[in-house]
């Protein structure tokens, strides 16, 4: 299919943007999921209709909105006829597909590669690669409810008939189950508050560190950078929160809002007289929110075993590793038999590539100025469905300066105050989230990071604003109206 037959193509197909800093070794695996969605371990027919362009590390991607609400819908009505579908799903994903994973995946990065042969350590990549699959089959569908979610609220909303304030829908969505982020403070706080008793010594200060480093050293990654936070990280965020009263203040608060959760939940239930078809959506929507935040975890916490494997790889093969990361998991079996051409090409990926996947087909691709422009026409497409308006995540009116943060490269712009723009402020986003005065995302719904990181921070915040990448700029003074969901240039 050549680009013009594209463009005739999916030029009648309405499109839903996604962005994110990546390499294809690491967004392979849901790229991959993404036409192989699987429910008990069965194959499901929802998949993703998927274009995706990458360069220089950042990925424009686009997934027809029809295949998100088609995955979307299939789930939902799962969930329609058993009330119990959802928490049956997370409690078997857990228990067939993520604890092995967990447990091979801990064993790995431990691990000495260095001592495998080639054909070992392939053997090696290909039982981590088959057990991390089995966690994104199950859980790749998460994506449709960031444009599908919106819709079941509203007519959830419609047919309840009650003028519920925004501040208690929030407290309503908010899922039922800490964050990792809130974990990690509520592990950091537990710490701090056994430093300022004196009651632990340096040795046994030291071993709850470890501990802290063992859950969370993978905190800070994305699909193209990788981290590793050690003692002296988690230390000083211990300190900080040790010599600032009022940081200690708001870690105890939210640590007591976590635990008043769910009796603010049924007097809020109480209050608008809720019926219990309107709490079984909401809880649905709600416990969403925690899916997706344990598969983040695990896709993280993938980020350094990979990164492990890549080093390896690069070190057998000759490679640079840059070249290793461009690679997908499916090509890793053939790499100790790459010829010169193919090593160019894999070379040439972050100068553009465009990928793309309408079935079960192997991707295609598209490189050059060809890709670029078939990017720039799929973007046209996103903006003639789009304005200046999204999904209200937490309330709140703010008006302020627009600084648009792309990936972990742009952190260095963001100043107390200004309004953060992104393709979707993911977790990794943290540092920057926390000096936000409001925070917008091109993607994402009521279950996306952005939704749930915002109400943690208390923070106004509207997602899934379409577009906004291509009509906002660094420097513009904007108002974040995130009570209706709107937003207006000054």
């Amino acid at each position: 299919m050549n680009c013009k037959e594209i463009r005739e193509k999916i030029g009648k197909i309405e499109w839903y943007q996604q962005g994110a800093a990546v390499k294809p070794l690491y967004i392979s695996y849901p790229w991959h999921a993404c036409s192989l969605m699987k429910i008990f371990g069965k194959k499901i027919p929802p998949k993703y209709e998927l274009f995706v362009y990458i360069k220089n590390d950042f990925m424009d991607d686009y997934i027809s909105k029809r295949s998100l609400e088609s995955g979307g819908r299939y789930y939902y009505e799962r969930q329609k006829r058993d009330k119990k579908f959802i928490s049956k799903l997370i409690n078997n994903w857990h228990k067939k597909y993520v604890n092995p994973y967990l447990n091979l995946n801990k064993k790995t990065f431990g691990q000495d590669l260095s001592k495998y042969s080639d054909a070992e350590l392939l053997a090696l990549f290909k039982k981590f690669t088959d057990i991390y699959l089995a966690v994104w089959y199950e859980a790749i569908f998460l994506d449709s409810f960031d444009y599908f979610g919106e819709e079941i609220l509203r007519k959830a909303m419609d047919r309840e008939k009650k003028n519920i304030d925004g501040s208690d829908l929030e407290i309503l969505l908010t899922p039922p189950g800490p964050s990792f982020l809130q974990k990690e403070r509520m592990d950091l706080l537990k710490l701090a508050e056994i430093m300022l008793k004196k009651n632990i010594s340096e040795d046994g200060r030291n071993k709850y560190l470890r501990s802290i480093v063992a859950n969370y050293y993978w905190l800070q990654n994305d699909f193209a950078k990788v981290h590793y936070l050690d003692q002296r990280h988690f230390l000083k965020k211990i300190k900080e929160i040790i010599q600032d009263k009022k940081k200690l203040r708001e870690e105890k608060e939210m640590r007591r809002a976590l635990a008043n959760l769910e009796s603010r939940k049924k007097r809020i239930a109480k209050k608008y007289r809720l019926s219990k078809e309107f709490i079984n959506v909401i809880n649905f929507l709600a416990i969403l929110g925690n899916f997706r935040d344990a598969r983040k975890s695990f896709n993280q916490m993938a980020g350094n075993t990979l990164r492990k494997f890549a080093e390896e790889f690069s070190r057998k093969s000759g490679l640079e590793i840059n070249a290793v990361e461009y690679m997908f998991h499916w090509e890793m079996k053939n790499l100790f038999k790459l010829n010169k051409q193919r090593i160019r090409e894999i070379e040439s990926r972050p100068k553009g590539w465009l990928y793309f996947k309408t079935g079960l087909e192997k991707f295609s691709a598209m490189k050059g100025k060809q890709a670029e422009r078939l990017n720039v026409f799929l973007k046209e497409q996103v903006g003639k469905y789009s304005g200046l308006s999204g999904m209200p995540a937490y309330a709140g009116i703010v008006e302020g300066k627009v600084k648009i943060i792309r990936d972990q490269n742009d952190f260095h712009k963001m100043k107390k105050g200004d309004i953060l723009v992104a393709p979707n402020p993911r977790p990794e986003f943290l540092p920057v989230l926390k000096i936000a005065g409001a925070i917008i995302s091109q993607e994402g719904g009521i279950t996306c990071h952005a939704a749930i990181v915002s109400r943690e921070l208390k923070t106004p915040c509207i997602v899934g604003v379409q577009g906004i990448l291509s009509v906002i700029k660094d420097g513009d003074t904007i108002e974040v109206d995130a009570e209706k969901g709107l937003i207006r240039k000054l």
